[in-house]
């Protein structure tokens, strides 16, 4: 988690980066998250996550659906 806020510290508070993609690894709207929501947010950048439901019911774990997306979005202030 560290590494990624300070990466976030290095490409995208200073550039050329203007947001952030969420990985397979977590679901959009889990708590582990946060600290990079809460950045991402007071930085004003983006949030990039492919989320979609998948024939079958079969998503990897930790795979978002716009569900999830939605979720996140619903927060008014990261937990």
């Amino acid at each position: 988690m560290e590494f990624s806020l300070e990466e976030m510290d290095r490409y995208l508070a200073r550039g050329p980066m203007v947001g952030i993609k969420l990985g397979v690894a977590k679901k959009a709207h889990e708590a582990d998250l946060d600290a990079i929501i809460r950045k991402t947010a007071a930085l004003k950048a983006l949030i990039f996550q492919h989320a979609w439901f998948k024939q079958d019911d079969r998503q990897y774990p930790g795979e978002s659906t716009t569900l999830d997306s939605v979720q996140l979005a619903a927060l008014e202030s990261p937990r």
